[in-house]
């Protein structure tokens, strides 16, 4: 399962992840932007799903115009989250096979999700449950390692390079973990390729340096 890392620092959220693929017994790097695990939108929304299952990722891809939305307003707000973004998931996602229903009628699907639009972060849970975050999250696994690391971050320092900083410690433990590693902010809406050591390489929508 992928991680994906969040932090706010006043008007702007960064987000950061890898570009490690792990596929039934393989293992490989992708960094084709369609393969990209952080997606933004022409409306400003950022959004990446952590999951073991590439074909979930596949499926919030293909529908992500109709699931992540703003309101009337064009903002965002945790109401507006959990009833029109969390209710389109859960529609595409059970549709296609990914939802898991308990014996309480819970429904569950194997995944976090984290969303981002101008200084608002979110976190949609794998219950549907969603938290919205005001200083820093994790979506993904050994989480007690990432948000002990996050906590950490110098809010008065780059942030992109502790944010990279922890990747890469991450790398030395985690075999699901490698560079490059995928940046991107709400200010600047760009994504930036990050190879060890730090030498950062900014894509437009296609990829293109």
């Amino acid at each position: 399962m992928s991680v994906i890392l969040g932090y706010v620092k006043e008007d702007t959220v960064y987000l950061a992840t890898d570009t490690r693929i792990i596929e039934d017994n393989s293992k490989y790097t992708e960094t084709a932007p369609l393969s990209y695990k952080l997606r933004k939108l022409d409306n400003g929304i950022i959004y990446g799903v952590s999951t073991t299952n590439l074909l979930i990722r596949q499926c919030v891809n293909l529908n992500a115009a109709s699931i992540f939305q703003l309101n009337k307003k064009r903002t965002l707000d945790i109401k507006y989250v959990i009833k029109r973004i969390v209710g389109e998931l859960e529609f595409f996602l059970e549709n296609n096979g990914f939802v898991k229903k308990e014996d309480n009628d819970s429904k569950s699907w194997n995944g976090d999700m984290i969303i981002a639009y101008k200084n608002k972060l979110f976190i949609i849970y794998c219950d549907f449950s969603v938290d919205e975050i005001s200083e820093y999250t994790v979506a993904g696994y050994n989480l007690d390692f990432y948000k002990n690391a996050i906590s950490n971050i110098n809010p008065d320092e780059d942030i992109n390079g502790q944010l990279t900083d922890i990747l890469s410690s991450a790398h030395k433990h985690i075999y699901t973990v490698a560079p490059p590693y995928l940046l991107i902010n709400t200010k600047d809406m760009k994504h930036h390729l990050v190879d060890e050591p730090l030498t950062m390489q900014t894509c437009d929508s296609e990829g293109q340096k």
